[in-house]
């Protein structure tokens, strides 16, 4: 116990500089902006999905329109949005102490299972809190503080070995994802131009609309925590998160249930519907919720208008960005085939592994390759070594993480793990994609 302390307290943190160390950052906005405040609070889409400054420019102190008795004003904006696997449950539950009256805290988790069930991993909030974490524990609900409890010596075993026998991990390689890209207001605002997805959509997180969802515990949760709002002086609204377009697996009828059901649970505390949040694949960048800038933009744009007619307020918002639907992305498939084991589909910005042929399917270990065709090896879908019996070592030879996307069911039905350059093992293990396979990733 003495020895886990130290390296606890006394170990350089591993992750300072990371894409999850931002959550110090707004904690520390949460607990310290005076007066009103407009909270976005969620997962990486909130992150990646909103414009606070235009928020700020609507609702702040220096608006500069006739005098409206409805008018939303005097507000300073937050952004406590990071990441699904940290959950939206546990942001609500870490800014349920400093919430001040006349507060509005709009809830928009990402339309995915895991974040409409509440799920949360104890690993990442050692990760992204440190020694910090222990302050805030009691912030949290008995099911999310035993859960980071459950998580703390395993993190203190994979710190140790990050800081002694890794190096002390930085944040290099890891693209956009580190927390210097992070502002004020806690917007994720490095550049993104343009959708990187092969296709357009990543088609191993596929967007439903199922009514069963509505009954589990987070929803139950978000509605105490509403209730709770009320009865402390506190707007709390629930919004759909940035959807692709592209990504929908629901036809209209059920979306039109689906939000029925959720207007019939959430009543005047549902904020607008798909049609302010389901957008043009075009407007995406890395995943089916994460936003370019002009897509932050946009979303924002309609954010504010749906939150201007709750309160009928009426008055015209300006925005010189492009908020009209842009032209549906023409990056599909070129080519399908199979090469060096592999099957691939062939986009105008690299390959998208798919499968692999049987000549691979008995090996003991896969090189993934870098190029097919002249071009970039981009993605590797989901469960494509499942079934690989005796597959030992899946060898990776890139170097920078951010320059192979990776779901969360990479290694779904097969039982080995990943090899990955010398140099580079610090980088995956914090990547936000590679994050979730950090047990399971070694040097070559």
């Amino acid at each position: 116990m003495i020895a886990a302390s130290v390296v606890f307290f006394l170990l350089p943190d591993p992750y300072e500089g990371s894409y999850l160390s931002e959550l110090g950052e707004k904690l520390e906005l949460i607990k310290n902006t005076e007066g009103k405040r407009v909270i976005t609070a969620g997962g990486s889409a909130v992150a990646f999905g909103i414009n606070s400054g235009m928020l700020e420019a609507e609702f702040g102190a220096d608006i500069k329109v006739p005098e409206n008795p409805n008018r939303i004003k005097d507000y300073k904006v937050i952004n406590f949005g990071l990441y699904g696997s940290l959950g939206t449950k546990l942001m609500l539950e870490l800014s349920a102490p400093y919430l001040h009256r006349d507060d509005i805290v709009i809830i928009i988790p990402e339309q995915q299972e895991d974040a409409l069930r509440g799920y949360f991993d104890g690993k990442y909030y050692w990760q992204a809190l440190g020694k910090k974490g222990f302050s805030f524990l009691f912030s949290l609900e008995t099911d999310e503080r035993n859960e980071a409890l459950n998580k703390l010596l395993p993190y203190i075993a994979e710190k140790f070995k990050a800081v002694v026998w890794d190096g002390k991990s930085s944040a290099k390689n890891n693209g956009i994802y580190i927390k210097d890209n992070f502002n004020k207001y806690g917007d994720m605002e490095a550049e993104r131009n343009t959708n990187i997805m092969p296709g357009g959509y990543d088609s191993d997180t596929s967007i439903v609309f199922d009514e069963d969802i509505l009954e589990n515990d987070f929803f139950k949760y978000v509605v105490r925590f509403i209730k709770n709002g009320e009865k402390n002086g506190t707007k709390v609204y629930f919004r759909l998160s940035p959807i692709n377009n592209s990504a929908v697996r629901a036809d209209k009828e059920q979306i039109k249930s689906y939000e029925t059901a959720l207007l019939n649970k959430l009543g005047t505390h549902l904020l607008g519907g798909t049609s302010s949040s389901v957008m043009d694949k075009s407007y995406f960048y890395d995943s089916n919720y994460h936003l370019t800038n002009d897509g932050a933009a946009y979303y924002t744009y309609n954010l504010i208008n749906d939150l201007k007619a709750r309160h009928k307020d009426y008055s015209h918002t300006d925005f010189d960005g492009a908020y009209n639907s842009k032209e549906v992305s023409k990056d599909t498939v070129s080519y399908n085939g199979n090469e060096e084991g592999f099957i691939f589909e062939e986009y105008d910005n690299g390959i998208k592994l798919t499968g692999i042929t049987e000549e691979l399917r008995n090996s003991e270990e896969i090189l993934i390759p870098e190029f097919i065709n002249d071009k970039e090896v981009i993605y590797i879908s989901d469960g494509i070594f499942s079934g690989c019996n005796n597959l030992k070592k899946i060898i990776i030879t890139v170097s920078s993480p951010e320059n192979l996307r990776v779901g969360r069911g990479l290694l779904d039905g097969c039982s080995a793990d990943i090899f990955v350059p010398e140099g580079s093992l610090s980088s995956y293990k914090m990547n936000y994609f590679w994050s979730t396979y950090s047990s399971r990733i070694f040097v070559d």
